[in-house]
């Protein structure tokens, strides 16, 4: 984990571009289907209740004051924690119109591996599989390959390695689905090993096939540790390839898509530096901003254990938004980065083909050393962040793009309060910086990521 010690920054109210008129889209609630979304569990089953944050929780001879039987903050997540999390989720679920699919976007094995890192990881992802598919069998599961599930972190798989096969060997049936009461198939054992097996990534059906949803290997575009080895830049550029082929496929089928993966593109806040290299970046810009943003109904990422989204706009072609899309990104289940766990409940009308509302749950980690876990709601987005002015009632870039603007206004800082309660699910927040934020937000590459900061900087000086 990288820390920010960053400090509040107030600057001026942002003028919001001109937005061109498009038609509203009205959510049909009747209609609405729901996935199940977490991330980052961490699953460590070296995890010692009664040690202490000093040693990951792991190291006995470091005895913590306080016995923490489902976790400690700053350590990764116990079994109980996983198993406790799901039992959360099954009642809350029962309660839908329809619980179409579980996706996963990454990172189920802990950080700190040491010895046999690989069997540590798999067998972490293995056991994390299993207690899912316990909780809710007939539903299919669609995991996404985050860093720290290779077995050296950020670490891509050598040319020959069998990490992807040993992967599917654990995810294929849970993806598959075949025993689920479905009236079609999420995919193909053929066509899921054709990609997976490659460079692990693979397209499911979702929506009794009239969605679809791309689970994307965001590692071969990420920026730590990679090197320029021929096999790597083959794959990562072959899944690129792959990806526009798979948009041409959904607008020639008029189905809309969903995109998950572990690493979102744009700025870390802590390390302030971009997460994918430049040339990705700039390719995925084009595909999903400016040829494709028809076809894309939004996109889900997490790694950062933050409650935040991302503006999705080229800014060097269209300075209006009329051409946008939108990251969510998700907080995790495991404690490490000094947070609650939290769990969404996503809904997507069928229609539309689009995300039109969620709700987020916590648990206070810190409260179970002396008490019971109590799984509760922090807020629902509508309710949170209700539509204004000429937004649409489904979620979408020019939502997003709305709401970046209302979070920073200097003449009401309510909006932004609330995102920062939730951004840690409800833990303390940690220092910040206001302007950081912002520009993390509606900023994809490194140099309008400076100019915003320079930008807004100055206006504070000036006020």
């Amino acid at each position: 984990m990288f820390v920010h010690t960053g400090f509040m920054i107030l600057f001026a109210g942002i003028v919001c571009a001109k937005t061109l008129e498009k038609p509203h889209f009205n959510a049909n609630i009747d209609k609405s289907v729901s996935l199940l979304l977490f991330s980052d569990v961490h699953l460590d089953l070296m995890y010692k209740k009664t040690a202490d944050k000093r040693g990951f929780c792991r190291n006995e001879s470091m005895k913590s004051p306080h016995t923490a039987s489902y976790g400690r903050v700053e350590c990764d997540s116990p079994l109980s924690l996983l198993q406790n999390a799901l039992s959360g989720m099954k009642p809350i679920t029962k309660k839908l119109s329809k619980l179409d699919f579980i996706l996963v976007p990454g990172d189920t094995s802990p950080h700190y591996l040491g010895k046999n890192p690989r069997a540590k990881a798999l067998n972490s992802i293995l056991k994390t599989s299993k207690e899912v598919y316990s909780t809710f069998p007939d539903i299919p599961l669609f995991p996404c390959i985050g860093n720290n599930d290779l077995p050296r972190d950020y670490v891509m798989p050598d040319e020959n390695d069998t990490l992807y096969s040993d992967l599917l060997d654990i995810w294929q049936d849970a993806i598959l689905c075949k025993h689920c009461n479905r009236k079609y198939q999420t995919t193909t054992l053929k066509e899921l090993r054709q990609t997976f097996l490659y460079g692990g990534y693979y397209s499911v059906s979702i929506l009794d096939g009239k969605m679809t949803l791309l689970i994307l290997n965001s590692l071969y575009w990420s920026r730590p540790y990679w090197t320029p080895h021929s096999h790597v830049a083959q794959r990562a550029l072959a899944q690129m390839d792959w990806l526009k082929d798979q948009f041409k496929l959904a607008r020639r089928n008029k189905k809309k898509i969903i995109i998950g993966g572990h690493i979102s593109l744009g700025m870390d806040v802590y390390t302030l530096r971009s997460t994918w290299m430049k040339p990705f970046t700039e390719q995925y810009i084009d595909l999903v901003v400016n040829k494709f943003t028809d076809v894309i109904a939004g996109q889900i990422f997490a790694h950062f254990h933050r409650d935040s989204f991302r503006l999705l706009s080229d800014k060097k072609k269209d300075s209006s938004y009329h051409n946008s899309s939108y990251v969510l990104l998700v907080p995790s289940i495991s404690p490490s980065f000094r947070n609650n766990p939290a769990f969404r409940i996503v809904h997507l009308d069928p229609d539309l083909q689009a995300i039109t509302d969620y709700e987020q749950y916590y648990m206070n980690i810190t409260k179970t050393e002396t008490s019971n876990p109590v799984w509760q709601l922090d807020y629902k987005f509508s309710s949170r962040y209700p539509p204004s002015g000429n937004d649409d009632q489904v979620i979408n870039g020019k939502r997003i793009k709305n709401l970046s603007d209302r979070l920073f206004k200097q003449t009401d800082d309510s909006v932004f309060k609330d995102y920062i309660s939730s951004r840690q699910a409800r833990y303390q927040p940690d220092p910040y910086s206001k302007l950081i934020y912002y520009c993390a937000i509606t900023c994809l590459r490194k140099k309008e990521f400076d100019a915003c900061q320079k930008k807004y900087s100055a206006i504070k000086k000036g006020t």
